[in-house]
């Protein structure tokens, strides 16, 4: 105990200057200080000194609750109870939201009783049943104000900006005591948005402030945030979808039409031409015509001899002798007859060649088309991507509920804390009032047995 005092009563001593802090800082800390020595040197009986540090705290500070309060016991101790009167009065007058105006309620009557004014006493035991009673309505009302939705739309709320914050900082006013937890270190929410939570927020600023509950609400955010994101994912596939299904439905107009018109006018080109390649070389095999498939310098040089043989026949007929070049003219055919038998076997298997050629086109050209027909009618190179959609709606929605079970139980979970807590202040108060009844019940009958007697 003297070493806490020893440091206690060094950092009263300190200055704002020293400490590097401001004003209001410093000055709150200070009332802490003076109230924490106060009630050390009471518990050490010595009630003097404890009064002269509780008198050192401010009226206005958010420590003179429980200085005024101990200032009281002190003064009851050393049984000075007409100077116990006055700071309890004072503190009586405050707000029951406080702990120390509640014991005040109760200890003020019992100064009366101990300066021997039962009339009095009675007064302020009525007044002080009547006044609990009261304040066990609100804190009824706020438990059952403070519902999980409540409590999440309280969670989900725009944090308070760091302005606004050292506003409320510098108010200062604790009738209005304002529980904030901190959001990634940057952004603030402000626990108050309901009136009743501004005003009754003394009742759970030490379960707002610990470490435990301000996590549970920043991982109830972190839920909510992740529950608003997949939430407005999912009206976006849905728009995916739609447009892949108008996509789909243009190409069966736009597409087929064009793509299956190109394709017929080409197989069309490509039919005839291969039906005249196909006769032709039918008629080379039933021929056997040789020069046909021969090369292009043979071909020259057998026309050349047709040619001959038939300036031939016009000087026969005219009566020439031409024996002497139909003699050359023959030689000259079965030559190129020769040569180009040679290269027969070669020469008509280019043309089959090609003719297998134009062949595979047309059978390209069919399987083209017949996978236009098939892309058109069903899409099928848009299905993996509807596909892929349809496993991400799936996916969104199990995780979703997942999520919405999550933040139930998480929330459940801060409202039972929140209820547990506010729970605790009703049975304090439910003790003052069953006490406040039990002091106006003895006063009554010590009353009736006076007059009695």
């Amino acid at each position: 105990m003297n070493k806490a005092q020893k440091f206690f009563r060094a950092l009263a001593n300190s200055t704002s200057e020293s400490e590097g802090m401001t004003r209001s800082e410093f000055v709150t800390l200070q009332d802490k200080t003076h109230t924490a020595i106060g009630y050390s040197l009471l518990q050490e009986k010595n009630y003097l000194w404890a009064v002269e540090e509780f008198q050192r705290v401010r009226l206005e500070g958010l420590e003179s609750n429980q200085a005024l309060l101990g200032y009281g016991w002190a003064a009851i101790a050393q049984e000075k109870y007409a100077d116990a009167i006055k700071p309890w009065q004072l503190l009586q007058k405050r707000s029951l939201l406080y702990p120390a105006a509640q014991e005040a309620l109760l200890a003020l009557p019992f100064a009366y009783e101990k300066l021997n004014a039962p009339g009095d006493a009675l007064r302020e035991y009525e007044n002080a049943e009547q006044l609990l009673e009261k304040e066990m309505d609100l804190v009824r009302d706020m438990r059952a104000t403070l519902t999980r939705g409540e409590l999440l739309t309280l969670v989900g709320s725009k944090p308070v900006s760091p302005n606004e914050l050292k506003a409320l900082e510098e108010k200062n006013d604790p009738t209005t005591l304002t529980a904030v937890v901190t959001d990634d270190g940057q952004n603030w929410l402000k626990i108050n948005s309901t009136s009743i939570i501004k005003t009754r927020s003394i009742y759970l600023r030490e379960l707002f402030a610990g470490n435990e509950f301000q996590a549970g609400v920043l991982d109830l955010r972190d839920l909510l945030r992740l529950q608003k994101l997949i939430k407005s994912w999912q009206p976006k596939l849905i728009a995916y979808t739609e447009l892949l299904e108008q996509k789909k439905a243009l190409r069966q107009l736009q597409e087929l039409h064009l793509t299956q018109q190109s394709f017929s006018q080409k197989e069309t080109e490509l039919l005839k031409e291969r039906d005249a390649l196909f006769a032709r070389i039918n008629a080379i095999k039933a021929n056997d015509d040789y020069i046909a498939v021969a090369d292009e310098a043979i071909r020259k040089s057998y026309a050349v001899v047709e040619r001959s043989e038939a300036t031939l026949q016009r000087m026969k007929v005219d009566g020439q002798d031409v024996s002497e070049y139909e003699g050359r003219l023959h030689m000259a055919r079965g030559l190129l007859l020769w040569r180009a038998a040679q290269n027969f076997v070669a020469g008509l298997w280019k043309n089959e060649s090609l003719l297998q050629q134009i062949d595979l086109s047309l059978a390209k050209i069919k399987t083209s088309r017949e996978n236009v027909d098939q892309v058109a009618a069903t899409g099928s190179d848009m299905q993996p991507m509807l596909l892929r959609i349809q496993q991400q709606q799936a996916q969104l929605q199990s995780q979703l509920t997942s999520i919405d079970l999550e933040i139930t139980a998480r929330s459940e979970h801060l409202r039972l804390q929140v209820d547990k807590r506010l729970e605790n202040h009703e049975k304090r108060l439910n003790r003052y009032l069953a006490q406040s009844h039990l002091a106006i019940a003895r006063l009554y009958d010590t009353a009736l047995r006076t007059q009695a007697q």
